[in-house]
């Protein structure tokens, strides 16, 4: 949260962005997204080949919650390896641009085209192919699909 006068604003991200990433790896991150990030952040993988980026609260409250997890659960471990594993710790240069890691590069498949989209607590960086087939769903099945699961909004 964020104090804006006599009221208390939540800090979320939200939105779509589409950027080309240049020949060195770098991709602009929105300017309203930089904000909310400050000065350091954290890139790392994400789900359905996705890099997730978190301002450094977020983080440590996403390490929390991986820390309780039981290492003699191999599912467990494996998600650890793989968020905290491959995550850097990032900032934007003076045009706005982070490099993004070759290998985070590599397992997104960002090439040349992405879309960068909020997602409430933390940024996702997409490459344009792979965000055009996940996005494409249909709603109505979405939330049958939720609420059948015990999930209400």
């Amino acid at each position: 949260m964020v104090n804006c006068g006599e009221k208390w604003v939540i800090m979320m991200f939200m939105g779509e962005f589409n950027h080309t990433v240049d020949t060195k790896g770098r991709v602009i991150v929105p300017s309203k997204f930089r904000e909310q990030l400050g000065d350091e952040f954290v890139i790392t993988k994400g789900f359905d080949n996705c890099l997730s980026v978190y301002d450094l609260k977020n983080w440590e409250g996403l390490q929390e919650k991986l820390a309780t997890m039981p290492m003699t659960s191999a599912d467990a471990r494996i998600l650890r390896r793989m968020i905290v594993g491959s995550a850097s710790v990032l900032e934007t240069d003076k045009q706005g641009r982070i490099l993004i890691p070759a290998p985070l590069r590599g397992y997104a498949g960002i090439d040349k085209d992405v879309v960068v989209i909020g997602n409430i607590d933390h940024v996702e960086i997409w490459s344009k192919e792979t965000w055009e087939s996940v996005s494409d769903i249909d709603a109505d099945t979405a939330a049958e699909k939720l609420y059948n699961s015990g999930i209400t909004l």
